[in-house]
């Protein structure tokens, strides 16, 4: 099993033990998922302009994500395993 695999299965493992329903999941990866995809127009950005939007949008998605986990009352160790995997994701 690999770092990544290592990763999300210790968020799910926590999310599970905290009795969350599917659409909980969902709206935990739907941020993650945000996160990754305006980072990935970023890093594909090939004039100023896309690239300011897209990085404001991956700042806006990051903030977004980090006040769900604060409002869901994540521990550290789980929100470093969230943005690692954040950061991670190709």
């Amino acid at each position: 099993m690999n770092e990544y695999e290592i990763k999300l299965r210790e968020v799910f493992a926590w999310c599970m033990a905290c009795g969350w329903t599917i659409v909980d999941l969902h709206l935990l990866f739907n941020h993650i998922k945000n996160v990754v995809h305006y980072r990935r127009l970023w890093t594909d950005a090939d004039t100023p302009e896309t690239t300011a939007l897209a990085a404001w949008g991956r700042d806006d998605a990051i903030v977004d994500l980090h006040q769900f986990m604060r409002a869901r009352c994540f521990p550290d160790s789980i929100r470093m395993a969230v943005i690692w995997l954040y950061n991670h994701t190709p």
